[in-house]
């Protein structure tokens, strides 16, 4: 095979193996579904020292099947057990059950960090693979073939989430395409074989349907025998239920509470035209035609879970006056200028991140204060936003309740379900809420329900305003994170945090030799680059919506931009001092104007210029890397000590939790100065003992 063949198909594998590792785990681990970054770091981290270390190593490549195959045996493990990780405090709230496990006992904690370690060391195999085909072609040419593979394993496995198919075809792809490039010895044949043998005995999941976000699987509801809809779990969860809220079951069971819950935003106001946001299996769209909508259009990020909605019990989407929408909701309002009588949001939280590369939940970017201004700005003059949430602590609570006072300048209706009704509560602001002088049920925050700060009472009722306190943080595009009950890194992560810098000391001092035989002139690009890329993720999803497509969309521009630098520099003798300037005032101006100066230019080329404004710095990091990395000796140490730095970039991101995700610009920044300062005052890394590439 030609050396630019077999780096092109390794480079393939290893972004291929970490998009379907970071994809699959979650729905195998349930806690991994709102940490997911720290699996794409540890997959990184074993990359980056597998690269580091490939002439020499305990680790071969013929090992990769073997490790493969440990890794799944033990997510299938945790998967079957449903071991719940505990959580080590509660100021940020995860979901239900899993925000209220016990506290972690040491060996709880163990596990997780044998788990990841187990993740980190599956790809070191592929990092030495990658490491010795890089020697082989000159460092420019094989950096660019390796992006050229990258790209083109998000494309396959972007194609893959689009037709729907499931872990079993993703792991059986990977494994054929990965034994052409290994040695055929009895333990490449033997690993093989079991993981072969271990996917398929973990695929017989009967009826699962995977979606761009979530493994999902249904089952039937009966109350009293008498079938009344239909449960979707998600990553092993609970997500929606499609009931029959009609009325002609209110004598079964808690249905007429539950009813009362998506009946109450269509007690105020006009129920003219209509727009469901997070509209799910359409029990709110149902709602919405029962009070006599005259449009409704429902809006649902996922489009397996809209095409359920086709079987939901009251048949809701075969309205002619539905029109049903599969868009993330902030890039379809801003593409509308449509005005509605009423706008819901019904039970819209999410069980998943955003990226695999940050801590952003998909849901972050709704409940921000700019997202209410757009919502209101979309409602005529008499117009109802009601936002429908189940609230497990108050200052979640007290956030939903500050949100809709800013943005309307009265404080909201809020409607309490009973416990009986599935903990909704039911948020109503707009001018025709103002005229309204409900009856207040008693309630008292602080008696607490099952260790949680809010409760749900027998009956429900409206709240007075005086349940609700003030001086707590409000979400925004900047920091967008409702579930944080202040400005801090929780111990929640803090942990994941710890795990990995053990795990990066663990495998640089053992596998690498320690942090000599790292350039940290590439590993400060690495971790300056992921922090910029993560924030240019998190600001395009504002533009263009929380989505994968706008997720894979913007990681393959910035590998084009990383193309394009490359044959810049093979080209032309780029000066390094006048690179770094232009890129350190690139950022420095991006963080001081932002660009939210751009979102009133009504242009099609609007969408380009967002992208371009995020994306030059990496342009011009690419410049930097690719021009230096033509003078190593050993490029493949640039390439690992690049990885290693990414590792470090990704807990680094964590930071916006504190000060906000443009922040990150600033701490980019720095790292970019560490990294010029490492080339102006270089000391060679020790390096590894092995054979040149060809010059």
């Amino acid at each position: 095979m030609p050396a630019w063949l077999n780096l092109l198909a390794i480079s393939f594998l290893t972004l291929y193996f970490e998009l379907l590792i970071v994809r699959w785990l979650p729905t195998e681990i349930r806690i991994l579904a709102y940490f997911s970054n720290v699996t794409l770091i540890t997959a990184v981290l074993g990359m980056g020292v597998g690269t580091l270390v490939w002439t020499r190593s305990r680790f071969r490549p013929e090992h990769a099947y073997w490790l493969f195959a440990a890794l799944i045996a033990v997510a299938y493990l945790y998967g079957g057990l449903d071991i719940a990780l505990p959580l080590a405090t509660t100021s940020n709230f995860v979901w239900n059950g899993l925000s209220r496990a016990a506290t972690g006992t040491p060996s709880q904690y163990l596990a997780l960090f044998f788990f990841l370690a187990l993740n980190t060391a599956a790809f070191v195999p592929l990092g030495q693979m990658l490491g010795r085909a890089f020697d082989q072609l000159p460092p420019i040419r094989a950096y660019s073939v390796n992006v050229t593979g990258a790209i083109l394993g998000i494309g396959a496995f972007a194609l893959f989430s689009v037709i729907g198919l499931p872990p079993t075809v993703w792991f059986l792809v990977g494994f054929a395409l990965l034994w052409p490039l290994l040695p055929r010895t009895r333990a490449v044949w033997a690993g093989g074989v079991v993981c072969v043998g271990l996917v398929l005995a973990g695929s017989f999941h009967a009826g699962t349907r995977w979606s761009p976000y979530y493994k999902i699987d249904v089952a039937g509801i009966s109350t009293a025998g008498t079938p009344v809809g239909f449960e979707l779990h998600v990553n092993q969860d609970s997500h929606q239920q499609a009931l029959d809220l009609s009325g002609r079951f209110d004598r079964l069971g808690d249905l007429a509470t539950r009813r009362r819950i998506y009946d109450e935003p269509y007690r105020v106001g006009t129920n003219g035209d209509v727009l469901i946001v997070g509209a799910g299996t359409g029990n709110d769209v149902a709602a919405a035609l029962r009070a006599g909508a005259r449009s409704v259009e429902a809006v649902e990020l996922d489009p397996v879970i809209l095409d359920f909605g086709a079987l939901h019990p009251e048949k809701p989407y075969q309205d002619p006056r539905v029109v049903a929408v599969n868009a993330d909701a902030r890039g379809y309002l801003r593409r509308s200028g449509k005005q509605y009588d009423k706008i819901v949001l019904g039970y819209l939280d999410s069980h998943a991140l955003f990226s695999a590369m940050s801590s952003v939940r998909l849901d972050n970017f709704v409940y921000t204060e700019q997202f209410f201004r757009e919502l209101k700005d979309h409602l005529r003059p008499n117009g109802v936003l009601a936002v429908t949430f189940t609230v497990h602590e108050a200052w979640i609570a007290n956030r939903l309740y500050a949100l809709f006072r800013n943005t309307f300048g009265e404080p909201p209706l809020v409607f309490q379900g009973a416990r009986s009704s599935s903990c909704g509560t039911v948020f109503l602001g707009g001018a025709p809420v103002a005229e309204l002088s409900p009856e207040y049920v008693a309630f008292d925050p602080a008696a607490g329900h099952n260790g949680r700060s809010w409760i749900y009472g027998t009956d429900g009722g409206y709240l007075a305003p005086t349940v609700f306190s003030d001086g707590i943080d409000l979400p925004s595009d900047d920091w967008p994170y409702l579930y944080l009950s202040e400005r801090a890194i929780p111990l929640n992560y803090l942990i994941p945090m710890l795990v990995l810098t053990a795990l990066g000391m663990i495998f640089v001092g053992g596998q690498v030799g320690g942090v000599r035989a790292i350039d940290f002139h590439f590993f400060f690009l690495g971790a300056a680059f992921l922090l910029v890329e993560t924030k240019a993720l998190t600001e395009l999803a504002v533009f263009l919506g929380s989505t994968w497509t706008v997720n894979a969309f913007v990681i393959a521009m910035i590998l084009a931009l990383i193309l394009l630098a490359n044959l810049v520099a093979s080209r032309w003798a780029v000066p390094t001092g006048p690179t770094y300037v232009a890129l350190l005032v690139w950022i420095l101006a991006t963080y001081a104007v932002g660009v939210d100066w751009l979102i009133g230019w009504d242009s099609p080329a609007r969408t380009w210029v967002v992208v371009a404004v995020l994306c030059m710095p990496l342009f011009f990091a690419g410049l930097i890397f690719a021009r230096h990395i033509a003078e190593r000796g050993q490029a493949w140490v640039a390439l690992g000590s690049n990885m290693l730095g990414a590792v470090v970039g990704g807990v680094l991101e964590y930071s916006s939790m504190l000060w906000g995700l443009r922040a990150l610009y600033l701490v980019a920044a720095g790292l970019y100065l560490l990294s010029w300062t490492a080339q102006r005052f270089r000391v060679a890394p020790a390096l590894v003992a092995g054979p040149h590439r060809r010059q």
